[in-house]
């Protein structure tokens, strides 16, 4: 449930991010607003600090693709959660899992894990 007084820089940077990740090959400032549908100032103003973090990195074709920090994240993310315990054969196989993407108002995707 969002909060009474959602903080939507912090939102807004996350649709960003997220929209960068998965493109599969770097994507411009005014492709990623027209896609978001938010203003071309606004989203340049939040890929530049995402890329100052290291989330993203700029290209030399002035094009935004994921930087090094996102995958620091999402290894200490796939650390702190355990999550390879749902890869290792026989535990766990066939759960689902919920994943909730930002630009939804509900947890409605579902990704099957699988074991290796």
């Amino acid at each position: 449930m969002l909060p009474r007084q959602p903080n939507n820089s912090v939102i807004d940077g996350f649709r960003c991010l997220q929209h960068v990740v998965t493109q599969e090959k770097p994507v411009g400032v005014s492709q990623i607003a027209a896609d978001l549908g938010m203003e071309l100032t606004r989203v340049h103003r939040l890929l530049r600090t995402l890329s100052h973090l290291g989330m993203i990195l700029q290209t030399d074709s002035r094009k935004y693709a994921p930087g090094p920090a996102i995958s620091v994240i999402a290894a200490q993310t796939l650390h702190a959660t355990r999550f390879g315990e749902f890869t290792k054969p026989g535990n766990r196989a066939n759960d689902f899992v919920k994943i909730r993407d930002v630009d939804s108002q509900r947890a409605d995707r579902l990704f099957r894990t699988t074991c290796i």
